[in-house]
């Protein structure tokens, strides 16, 4: 990911945890792990896939992808 992608989802500073929280009303488990930040669909079935980023925002663009494609 590059700065000009953090930029289109509001940059790094502009989103927070909380903020990423909220967008996905309860779909993912999201919190802060050592070196960036991690989510783990909550789903009734299957096996759960986590997803990574460096901030909040680089998360929320690799669970839009992962959305998007299913």
């Amino acid at each position: 990911m590059t700065s000009g992608d953090e930029e289109s989802v509001g940059g790094p500073e502009a989103i927070t945890l909380d903020d990423v929280r909220e967008r996905l009303d309860g779909r993912w488990d999201c919190r802060a792990i050592t070196g960036g930040y991690v989510a783990i669909p909550k789903l009734t079935a299957g096996t759960p896939i986590p997803r990574y980023g460096e901030t909040p925002a680089e998360l929320l663009e690799n669970i839009a992808r992962s959305e998007a494609s299913q």
